[in-house]
């Protein structure tokens, strides 16, 4: 995750210096991004550990009905967070971020880094939270645990922007990562969360460089509980029951994702690649794959038995043999 945010960092800021020069910074990061992409996909050296970063990285490509509702409930589930937000913000008080002073700038050197800006983030972030961490958790103690730890280093992660300024919003980060953990979970892929993430993060740029950062309205322990705090609680509400509507209904289209089989030698089969479970199955498959699997057996068995009698399998009368 350092890895694909740093040298980001470093450019805008030696692009930064000079107000009037291009945003030459852009498509430099444009073909290393590219590139870090293509790595954690399985391409490059050291080849033993290519399907082992594929799989990890999980940028798994979905069909069209999957995509439309995956998006569409992590859409829900993300303004439902927002509006829960605004909400909480008036029960607690939450400092306001400083906005950057973009005036020195002409409009495509503020613009074309905004954009960049949020893709960086969303492909670094969801490859390192979703990608790399959660998968490796999933396998080992399950969806729920997985979720949970990389929630929390989700949220730890924003204190570097100040103690003070991450606090009172960790229930905010802590909803958005299980948002795009169980997105990511249900889809079998990062590549929706990493959509809604990076381009929510452009979105938000965009709308502090055009009209600044929203001031927060007084505590409803000041001024009273108004028509702003019941609407944008009340939005919330909604919002979120039918996002968890939206999240449970992709249970149904995520068996309609096509098998992947692995590539190349290294690393473990995907889950995909290998038969359906019994209760998914045919009858006559759920009673091939079994019997297959005993008479495998036993096959295997006979095999090794012959093999560790004195001389060789050559000079056993396999009929005398005991299974």
């Amino acid at each position: 995750m350092v890895a694909g945010q740093f040298p980001w960092s470093i450019l805008i800021v030696v692009n930064l210096r000079q107000p009037h020069s291009p945003p030459w910074a852009v498509p430099i990061m444009a073909l290393y991004l590219t590139l870090y992409w293509r790595y954690l996909n399985g391409w490059g050296w050291p080849t033993r550990s290519a399907q082992m970063r594929r799989d990890s990285f999980r940028a798994r490509g979905l069909p069209g009905n999957v995509w439309l509702r995956a998006m569409a409930s992590g859409m829900l589930a993300v303004a439902a967070a927002v509006m829960l937000q605004n909400a909480y913000g008036r029960l607690v008080p939450i400092p306001a971020a400083i906005a950057p002073d973009f005036s020195p700038y002409p409009w495509y050197t503020v613009l074309l880094p905004l954009l960049m800006g949020g893709t960086v983030s969303g492909v670094a972030e969801e490859a390192g939270f979703r990608g790399y961490m959660q998968s490796a958790i999933e396998r080992e103690h399950g969806p729920v645990v997985a979720i949970a730890v990389v929630s929390l280093a989700f949220a730890a992660i924003h204190f570097t922007h100040g103690v003070s300024s991450t606090l009172p919003r960790l229930p905010y980060y802590l909803a958005i990562s299980v948002i795009y953990g169980m997105l990511t979970y249900r889809t079998g892929s990062i590549l929706p969360a990493l959509a809604i993430h990076a381009g929510g993060n452009a979105l938000e740029y965009l709308i502090v460089w055009r009209w600044g950062i929203r001031h927060s309205a007084p505590l409803i322990w000041q001024s009273g509980p108004d028509v702003a705090f019941w609407r944008d609680l009340g939005l919330g509400l909604v919002l979120g029951m039918a996002a968890v509507w939206a999240y449970k209904s992709l249970r149904q289209v995520r068996s309609s994702i096509p098998a992947q089989p692995p590539e190349g030698s290294f690393g473990t089969l995907r889950p995909t690649s290998l038969p359906p479970p019994l209760e998914t199955q045919s009858g006559q498959d759920a009673i091939f794959f079994p019997a297959a699997t005993i008479a495998l057996e036993g096959a295997l068995r006979k095999r090794a038995a012959l093999e560790a009698w004195p001389g060789g399998p050559a000079q056993c009368d396999p009929a005398r043999t005991i299974t």
